[in-house]
């Protein structure tokens, strides 16, 4: 498989992550609050990035210092980028959300 293969598989994959996540998001909101969904979000993911460092697959070297570092990275992307996702997703459709979020780049150019 040539690298170019590999890159538009990628990002098939990461187009489907996404809109499915919308989709999965709005359904889970029929159910429950927003604050609801992020936490059982954060927690399953917590749980599925844990398993592999607490049978020592994966080793993590990681000091006080680059917490600090990664600290604002945290707070911006997944946090707030999911949390916003939640709460506007609870006054829009799913497909809505997905197209104002392939639209965020064309202002860029």
């Amino acid at each position: 498989m040539t690298n170019t293969t590999k890159a538009y598989l990628s990002a098939l994959l990461y187009s489907l992550i996404i809109g499915f996540s919308f989709m999965f998001v709005k359904l889970a909101l029929t159910i429950t609050s927003p604050l609801d969904t992020l936490a059982h979000r954060f927690t399953v993911a917590f749980i599925a990035a844990s398993i592999p460092v607490i049978f020592g697959f994966v080793k993590l070297n990681i000091s006080f210092k680059n917490i600090l570092a990664l600290l604002p990275l945290a707070i911006f992307y997944p946090a707030l980028f999911f949390a916003f996702q939640a709460f506007g997703l609870v006054y829009t459709s799913s497909s809505e959300a997905g197209i104002i979020q392939a639209a965020i780049p064309l202002p860029i150019f």
